[in-house]
């Protein structure tokens, strides 16, 4: 999965166009051949299946699934293939997609890269369907570095999961997910839409609470992230009280075009 990285976000006092470290989305697991079918291998045009893992002790928030379009009747036993498609600038490098399970100890991923102009991935459920993994259970992710005011930036791009190829339709709401390795008392995340040159910036959220009575370790949290129409990068910082004290965070930077 995606690991974290936190945005120190200068925009509190003046408009800026930095924005915090990088992303490290964390190694896959060895792509290599396998005589046990649903181990996590190569696959020709991806690498895909289960894998061992031992899991750090340290309080975490990391970001899961970033879509805009992911219907809940899509299963993967019932259809032939998902199709991924993104929309990213022309300068863009190429897409990593990721799609992981959702479900604490079930360590299932699929990686891949396209070229930024593809558009598209068709994503062959062979694998998937010979497991009893649901459409609730998986999250999706697509990254890539673009030109952000002379400098090589990461950002995500929301992903559009369908059943055939087509042109997706646009949401006014994004569906991100975000999972805690600890029980947390409160969610709270801000929002900030940036030109594409870095140069302006505008504040939609600061600091909202999610109120919600409960956020149980290891549950995706759903983020309700707004978009508007017009071609943007948005800004996120999420943070998080921990139930027994402290708190943890993450952030990201998001490409939207539509």
């Amino acid at each position: 999965m995606p690991g974290n990285w936190r945005l120190y976000c200068a925009l509190c006092l003046v408009i800026t166009s930095g924005y915090g470290q990088e992303p490290a989305w964390n190694p896959s697991p060895l792509c290599t051949g396998s005589k046990v079918f649903l181990s996590y291998q190569s696959r020709g045009d991806r690498c895909e299946g289960f894998y061992a893992l031992n899991v750090a002790g340290s309080a975490r928030l990391e970001l899961v699934s970033l879509t805009d379009s992911f219907p809940l009747d899509l299963e993967p036993q019932s259809v032939g293939a998902i199709h991924l498609a993104w929309k990213a600038p022309a300068d863009s490098s190429r897409i990593r997609l990721r799609a992981n399970s959702l479900r604490y100890k079930l360590y299932y991923e699929m990686d891949t890269t396209a070229p930024s102009r593809d558009g598209t991935f068709k994503w062959l459920m062979d694998v998937l369907k010979q497991t009893e993994i649901q459409r609730r259970d998986l999250g999706l992710l697509a990254l890539t570095t673009l030109d952000v005011n002379s400098k090589r930036l990461d950002a995500y791009l929301p992903l559009a999961a369908m059943k055939s190829p087509s042109n997706p339709t646009a949401q006014p709401v994004l569906d991100i997910l975000v999972t805690p390795s600890v029980e947390l008392s409160e969610v709270y995340y801000s929002v900030f839409k940036q030109s594409m040159d870095g140069v302006t910036s505008v504040t939609l959220t600061r600091s909202k609470p999610l109120g919600l009575s409960y956020y149980p370790q290891h549950r995706a949290i759903r983020l309700p992230i707004a978009v508007q129409s017009g071609r943007y990068l948005y800004l996120v910082d999420v943070t998080a009280k921990v139930a027994q004290g402290g708190s943890v965070g993450t952030g990201f930077r998001i490409y939207y075009a539509r």
